[in-house]
């Protein structure tokens, strides 16, 4: 946290010496992936059913155990206070919505023990939200000339509601119009477009995609300026985000006013095609 100008000084001598480098970033202070990010390698790689018979070897949990407590990426130390649990199997009333330091006090345990825990019972299943960013790093990374918007998500159905994905499924890019365009003034609205549509797709080299013009397909998004916002939060991250008019694919209507109307006008975009 509070390191954004350091990274962002990489970015800025490698571009200076001519490599053509870019990142993308999301609009959220909290990373999300599976439990299996806090654990060795060696104890994942065959999945939660081999996990299992490798941890009821004391000396083997014993070895897990101490190299959880080490840290991640390097000896970057866990805050289990910030690491909270977004979505677990059906059933599993009791883990999503509380941290690892939480249930760790209720189970009468150390943070390590409760991960594998965790992971012995649910697996990859097990979603965590990591909040060890700050939104002021974010910004800076947001401003940049180098980034690029992603949401980092994938295609869900909207009545997936036992689904607890992180709201960037949902809140990614009206989050950007909405928050720190209109809000924020962190971004001119075009530069915010700009991120979102035409820098992507030349990024990954498709053709006739990300601009309006003559012969491009017609992707279009209408919106209010004025009223486009996220609604999406980690405790509902299943709500759709409002001030979105009319969405276009392939010059298709496929959305009206916040209703989808059963059209599918997309189609697979390949690197280098269209």
């Amino acid at each position: 946290m509070g390191s954004a100008g350091a990274s962002l000084d990489l970015f800025d001598a490698a571009r200076r010496e001519g490599t053509d480098v870019q990142f993308d970033v999301y609009p959220y202070d909290a990373s999300a992936s599976s439990l299996a990010q806090y654990l060795p390698t060696w104890l994942t790689i065959g999945g939660p059913g081999q996990a299992r018979g490798l941890l009821s070897d004391q000396a083997t949990r014993r070895r897990a155990l101490s190299e959880i407590s080490q840290g991640g990426y390097g000896g970057i130390p866990w805050m289990w206070d910030r690491a909270l649990v977004t979505q677990s199997v059906p059933g599993d009333h009791e883990s999503p919505g509380h941290t690892i330091e939480q249930l760790s006090a209720a189970w009468g345990c150390e943070p390590c023990e409760t991960v594998l825990r965790l992971f012995e019972a649910y697996g990859n299943t097990l979603q965590v939200a990591m909040f060890y960013r700050t939104e002021e790093d974010m910004v800076e990374f947001l401003r940049h000339p180098a980034s690029i918007v992603g949401s980092d998500g994938v295609a869900m159905a909207w009545d997936a509601l036992s689904e607890r994905p992180h709201p960037r499924f949902y809140g990614t890019f009206p989050r950007v119009l909405g928050r720190y365009v209109r809000e924020k003034g962190a971004l001119h609205l075009e530069d915010a477009v700009r991120k979102m549509s035409g820098e992507p797709a030349d990024r990954f080299y498709i053709s006739r995609r990300g601009y309006v013009k003559a012969g491009y397909a017609a992707d279009l998004v209408l919106f209010s300026a004025g009223a486009v916002a996220d609604t999406a939060t980690f405790a509902e991250p299943n709500r759709l985000p409002v001030g979105i008019a009319k969405v276009y694919v392939n010059g298709q209507l496929v959305v009206d006013q916040g209703t989808w109307n059963n059209t599918s006008a997309g189609h697979v975009l390949r690197h280098g095609g269209d």
